[in-house]
């Protein structure tokens, strides 16, 4: 019960380290796809941070050659603000030379009277004509400078528009940028763990693997161990089913000898008895011959009591071989030498008969009777090659 206990009690512990490592396979699956998925998660990321960095710096070059546009549109106006503020001064100081051309002609006007003749054109007149044609030609310059002006001022805040467009956009970007940056540095930080962890679960793996083992090479010790015990269990009791063959030899024998004891202390009563006889020679023939016929029942009482004690320690084999004349060894005392044999009187066995002892055809020794009972004898071991046992043939 307790090898079976053992037996189921490591089976369970196979079968739940066996789960483990099968669902330790199943999650390293998992994280590998859970990493190859953040990795190509990352490498998307990165290809459009690369992309956003190109248009990045594309709107940089564009700001720039914005910028220098600007810079040139506010050169040349700043120019054409310096060319108008000149022609302004010319303008101005030509409008004060002209009044005061004009203030001196009312002047002389009004200190001469004018001839009833129509005076010809004379050189002033020319010359503040001439004035009044630059004075126009400026007038229209300076428009002209205006409309420029206007126009370089609304293409200056196209300008300024399109460089604050271009700068949100690349703010834009810049935050794309940064937010797929950190992104990709959260992909690469859960990679990273993911990478420890399947390190660590690989470790944890290999010692579950060495544990499994360990645990199947202590299985193998024990079934060896149980083996080993099984066997001395076999050999321990092969050794006592020997003992009690050898303990039910041993009483047979025993059985044998306390009938010799009793038939040497009945011969010894007999022996007594015959000197008490012929001690007492008063007594009667007819009492000597009831005497006679008593002890000679007593001797036959006595020879048929060995069976009785000693067939119960013989099997049903050696009983049936004695009956049908195959004598066997049914019990052997290697300390005093000698055997007893599963044959006497009915089988016509004499004291001085000479047996040889066979097993599996091969002659081991050879025994002589020395007492014989009615069904048993006792044979004195004279010669052996090996020693002889229980169950060996005699012939």
């Amino acid at each position: 019960m307790q090898d079976k206990i053992k037996y189921i009690i490591f089976g369970l512990a196979a079968f739940v380290i066996l789960i483990v490592l099968m669902f330790l396979g199943l999650k390293v699956k998992s994280l590998e796809r859970e990493r190859q998925d953040l990795q190509n998660q990352n490498s998307e990321l990165n290809q459009k941070v690369e992309v956003m960095t190109r248009a990045a710096e594309t709107m940089k070059k564009e700001i720039a050659a914005a910028q220098k546009a600007f810079e040139d549109t506010t050169a040349q106006l700043t120019d054409t603000k310096k060319t108008l503020e000149t022609v302004v001064q010319e303008r101005d100081a030509l409008s004060k030379q002209v009044a005061e051309i004009v203030s001196d002609k009312e002047k002389a006007a009004k200190e001469k009277p004018e001839p009833a003749v129509k005076p010809q054109v004379s050189l002033d007149d020319a010359y503040f004509a001439g004035i009044l044609k630059q004075k126009a030609d400026l007038e229209v310059q300076i428009s002209m400078m205006r409309d420029n002006f206007k126009a370089l001022k609304a293409a200056n805040d196209q300008l300024v528009l399109e460089k604050n467009n271009l700068v949100f956009e690349v703010n834009n970007l810049n935050r794309d940028a940064q937010d797929v940056q950190q992104a990709s540095a959260y992909n690469q930080k859960m990679v990273d763990n993911l990478t420890q962890e399947l390190a660590r679960e690989k470790t944890d793996k290999l010692e579950l693997a060495k544990r499994l083992k360990t645990l199947k090479t202590d299985n193998r010790q024990l079934r060896q161990q149980l083996q080993s015990l099984g066997e001395r269990r076999l050999s321990l009791e092969k050794k006592l089913a020997d003992m009690q063959s050898k303990n039910a030899a041993l009483e047979s024998s025993l059985a044998g000898m306390e009938l010799y004891v009793k038939q040497q202390m009945f011969q010894m009563g007999d022996i007594k008895n015959q000197m008490e006889d012929a001690r007492g020679a008063a007594r009667s023939a007819p009492a000597a011959r009831a005497q006679s016929a008593r002890q000679t029942e007593g001797r036959r009482e006595a020879i048929q009591l060995p069976p009785i004690v000693v067939r119960p320690q013989q099997d049903s084999a050696g009983q049936g071989a004695g009956l049908s004349g195959a004598m066997k060894i049914i019990s052997v005392d290697e300390d005093n030498n000698f055997v007893v044999i599963n044959a006497g009187q009915e089988s016509n066995v004499k004291i001085g008969d000479t047996f040889q002892v066979t097993r599996d055809g091969d002659n081991v020794g050879i025994i002589k009777v020395i007492q014989v009972r009615e069904r048993i004898a006792a044979c004195d071991i004279k010669d052996e090659k090996m020693p002889l046992r229980v169950g060996d043939l005699v012939r």
